[in-house]
């Protein structure tokens, strides 16, 4: 069996399945080390990146039986990764929302703020932010968590951006695996996909903003 024949018998609602749950496991490993990392009294690190990339392969090979199929999806799964550093390279989030706490959260957990450890007004004083305290401190959870970790590998502090995209890729993925449970038809299960995707994205600025 030659290459393409390999690439065509390879069933595109496997990989599918298999992005969307290694991506939003991906999220959750880093959130996990993040989160532990503030109870031991370690900051925020870039490292939680990469120590969740084993753990996700070693997930993909006990939900594929193919290694080759556990290859593909993971390589895909890091190509996802850089794309979405391409996209997002460049955008700048001009909002009050974003420039007044989202960015100013992400900037302090970046610095080695520790939310279980201080409060954001102490912390926020030591570099003269000027943001809205109340909101960097109640506000930022998953998002800005993740996103900070992205920032502190990049140090551009728009990587944390990747993290929207890998979320909205993974209900896409996901949502043309489950249409196809009731349709056959490749075509139309995109199709529903992309109407369900700009909603996706819609809801996921306004939890961002």
């Amino acid at each position: 069996m030659n290459f393409r024949d390999k690439i065509i018998n390879f069933s595109y609602l496997k990989l599918f399945n298999n992005l969307s749950f290694i991506i939003i496991e991906f999220l959750f490993i880093v959130f996990l080390f993040a989160n532990i990392g503030f109870i031991l009294h370690i900051p925020i690190t870039w490292i939680y990146l990469f120590l969740a990339l084993p753990i996700i392969y070693f997930s993909l090979m006990k939900l594929n039986s193919s290694i080759k199929d556990v290859n593909c999806s993971f390589f895909v799964f890091l190509f996802l990764i850089l794309l979405s550093f391409l996209v997002v390279n460049g955008r700048c989030d001009y909002s009050y929302d974003g420039s007044s706490y989202h960015f100013q959260a992400m900037f302090c957990l970046k610095n080695g703020w520790n939310p279980l450890l201080e409060g954001a007004v102490s912390f926020g004083e030591k570099y003269h932010l000027y943001a809205n305290y109340t909101w960097v401190q109640v506000w930022p959870k998953f998002c800005e968590t993740v996103s900070a970790c992205f920032y502190q590998l990049t140090n551009i502090i728009e990587a944390g951006f990747v993290v929207n995209c890998l979320a909205c890729c993974a209900v896409f993925f996901k949502s043309i695996s489950t249409f196809s449970l009731f349709s056959d038809r490749k075509y139309l299960n995109f199709l529903f996909s992309g109407f369900i995707w700009p909603f996706f994205v819609h809801y996921l600025n306004i939890i961002k903003k």
